[in-house]
């Protein structure tokens, strides 16, 4: 069976960062938000046999009592 090669550059999230490494199947990137923020979505991604990864990344919202952006 073939598989693709890797699954390109994660997205880039707004108030957070993607950790960089492989981008080849099977493997997984990891998000986290900045200080300040949280999200409630999936924070690891997987590069699946499609050629793509396995969900969007994350959206860090501000928390309301440390962050003057709510």
């Amino acid at each position: 069976m073939h598989y693709p090669s890797d699954c390109g550059k994660p997205h880039d999230i707004n108030n957070g960062k993607v950790t960089r490494g492989s981008w080849t199947f099977e493997s997984t990137v990891n998000y986290t938000c900045n200080n300040g923020y949280h999200t409630v979505d999936v924070t690891t991604l997987k590069c699946n046999s499609s050629g793509l990864w396995n969900n969007n990344p994350p959206n860090c919202t501000g928390n309301c009592l440390t962050n003057i952006a709510c």
